[in-house]
């Protein structure tokens, strides 16, 4: 479990990265530096939270609806931490 967090970071990292270098033709679907950095954000946010989640209560994290639960405090998270420094202004 040590090294999947790592490589799966930069693995989302990179992805997203090439992704808006790609986008950046406006034929194509477009995504906003903005867009892009909360996407990113919140992909690191619920990978901790994850992490932490497993590490806390191992495997039965993956029951029920504890991922649904992650998935919306992480982007709640990130809406937060955006807003407060000023970076979404919506």
């Amino acid at each position: 479990m040590s090294m999947i967090l790592p490589v799966f970071l930069v693995f989302t990292i990179l992805t997203l990265l090439l992704f808006v270098i790609n986008s950046m033709d406006m034929k194509k679907h477009y995504i906003s530096f903005r867009g892009a950095v909360g996407s990113l954000l919140y992909r690191i946010i619920y990978l901790a939270l994850l992490y932490l989640g497993i590490k806390f209560f191992g495997s039965s994290i993956f029951d029920g609806v504890i991922l649904a639960i992650l998935g919306f405090i992480s982007f709640e998270l990130i809406g937060i931490i955006l807003r407060g420094m000023g970076f979404w202004k919506y």
